[in-house]
């Protein structure tokens, strides 16, 4: 059995993996051995034969989950979730295969989704190593174990899912893309690309869900943020017409003095994009003697300029397809994505396959996300429920991870005292020593 344990790879030496080896080879060649055992006597055999787990150190950080502009942004997306979960279908039973509809939402007998409906889907980007391996080891006494010491070449993947399907795939036009990031790979993911992924999902989501409404969900990162390439801003432009590396902008518009819509054109008849100048001497809004950082003022605060700002480029394309909406979760908020624990297991069982190989990460990270269980991502969309359920009773923090612990087998958190809460946390945390 020693030698056994030896010859096993470090990733894959554990209790579970040395149960298979004992129960399906060993055991029969040993005479007087039992024919099975179990999973808390292989681990028992490891301890006596001098193995013990030992895990890779973890790097700490500290965010700003409780900033006063945050917790702002936190009410305000748990007031418009609220919303949203009262038009969505939720999911019970074992394998969580019973819909059940709001009051007021009825399903259609052909398309399972009516007008009133609201549909969760959400977005993020995850990395995946091909050295990411397990953090924890079963090692002989005295020794450790050597790993590359980098992270090895990587996988990206920019996927959308819904609370009710899953990824989505028709053909080969698939909810989720894949990339190998780097300058000599498939270069870095954009926000160009991200909303040429966008554009191409929507009909695929709208695909399965004809009438409802699609709400799209995004982490609040300043890529998502992007406003498109052509958008109007000052003070990308020159004083006179065109200048190096100026980008063109879109069309426009402004009123005359007796309040009339006119329509501009942001370049000129020679396809030169226009100085700030000229936009301001069409506009009659010219000073002799302005400077370019006056004129580029006076621009900005034009109704047209101004409303740009504030034009997001997915916001953009959402628009073009009727039915559809942007949100963005608040800043820190991982828990409030079901996805990022798609993400983790992913991550989990590819650390169990681990060979050190890219093609072989390639090869496993496909076969894993179009396995994903249904009944998984609809338990995690509902854990992420809960959490925002939580957060409006007020609960935080690890009072609310205790809450989390305890209540989760509930769609929703019961209505509790807080005082209630405090005491059996205080209770709970004694008799754990941790938190």
């Amino acid at each position: 059995m020693l030698s056994a344990l030896r010859e096993m790879p470090n990733q894959f030496r554990n209790p579970s993996n040395f149960l298979e080896l004992l129960n399906t080879s060993l055991l029969s060649k040993i005479p007087g051995a039992p024919s099975k055992i179990s999973l808390r006597t292989s681990r028992r055999w490891m301890i006596f034969l001098g193995y013990s787990a030992k895990e890779k150190s973890k790097g700490y950080y500290v965010d700003d989950h409780e900033r006063a502009d945050v917790v702002a942004h936190r009410g305000a997306f748990l007031q418009t979730m609220e919303d949203i979960e009262k038009k969505m279908v939720y999911f019970e039973g074992e394998e969580m295969e019973v819909e059940r509809y709001p009051d007021g939402c009825q399903s259609t007998e052909d398309n399972h989704q009516s007008a009133d409906m609201c549909v969760l889907i959400v977005h993020d980007e995850s990395t995946f190593n091909s050295n990411e391996c397990n953090r924890v080891f079963w090692l002989a006494s005295g020794t450790s174990a050597l790993f590359p010491k980098s992270r090895g070449r990587s996988r990206m993947i920019s996927g959308f899912m819904c609370h009710c399907h899953g990824f989505l795939s028709d053909g080969e036009l698939k909810s989720y893309s894949c990339i190998t990031p780097g300058a000599n790979n498939d270069g870095y993911w954009t926000n160009k690309d991200l909303v040429e992924q966008f554009e191409k999902v929507v009909p695929l989501f709208r695909k399965v869900h004809p009438y409802a409404k699609l709400c799209f969900f995004f982490d609040n990162s300043q890529n998502h943020h992007a406003r498109a390439p052509d958008a109007l801003c000052a003070s990308n432009l020159n004083l006179s017409d065109g200048g190096k590396n100026v980008r063109l902008m879109r069309n426009t518009y402004y009123f005359d003095p007796q309040g009339a819509r006119v329509e501009q054109a942001s370049q000129t008849a020679a396809g030169v994009q226009k100085g700030v100048r000229t936009y301001l001497v069409e506009r009659g809004k010219w000073a002799v003697g302005m400077n370019l950082e006056r004129a580029r003022a006076v621009l900005d605060a034009e109704p047209d300029f101004q409303e740009d700002k504030d034009k997001v480029w997915l916001n953009v394309i959402a628009s073009k397809f009727g039915n559809t909406t942007i949100i963005f979760f608040p800043k820190f908020h991982c828990e409030l994505n079901f996805i990022e624990m798609v993400w983790g297991y992913i991550k989990a069982v590819l650390r169990k396959m681990c060979t050190f190989k890219f093609e072989d990460l390639c090869k496993n990270l496909d076969e894993i996300v179009n396995n994903i269980p249904l009944a998984y991502v609809r338990r995690v969309n509902r854990h992420c429920l809960r959490f925002m359920d939580g957060y409006r009773k007020g609960f935080k923090g690890p009072i609310l991870d205790y809450i989390m612990r305890k209540y989760r087998a509930h769609r929703a958190i019961p209505a509790l005292s807080n005082d209630m809460i405090s005491k059996e946390f205080e209770i709970w945390k004694k008799k754990h020593k941790k938190i």
